[in-house]
């Protein structure tokens, strides 16, 4: 019997651990970790430092595609480009979508500036073998 008892308990901190982590996976990425990875692509995007994105700002670029697995995390990276961006001053919007290409990542993005909407925008935002 207490056989029985202990596995049950063992089986019920199993399954609350489950759904701790998928709680936890559901979660759209947080506007602090969008801003962090697409901070080294600023002068890139005020056309400074040259014609490619710095090795810095790829790697940004490729941390979010990876976290840009659903419609909802899609949507909260733009609302966040779209606030952090409004932030730095005057840059040019037609040069996001070259991030990605430039830096190889697989991942289309759509020009973000303050008039984009985002629920509309995420339909672009996503892997391009998708």
């Amino acid at each position: 019997m207490a056989v029985s008892i202990n596995f049950l308990a063992m089986l019920v901190l199993l399954m609350l651990s489950a759904l701790a982590t998928a709680e936890t996976s559901l979660l759209a990425p947080s506007c602090a970790d969008v801003t962090k990875a697409v901070a080294p692509c600023l002068n890139f995007l005020k056309g400074k430092g040259g014609a490619d994105p710095s090795q810095a700002c790829c790697d940004g670029a490729r941390d979010l595609a990876k976290e840009a697995r659903t419609k909802n995390d899609r949507q909260a990276i733009c609302e966040c480009l779209k606030t952090a961006l409004g932030k730095v001053g005057s840059y040019d919007a037609s040069r996001v979508p070259l991030i990605a290409k430039k830096c190889n990542v697989d991942i289309n993005i759509p020009p973000i500036n303050d008039k984009t909407d985002c629920s509309k925008a995420v339909s672009s935002i996503m892997p391009k073998s998708l």
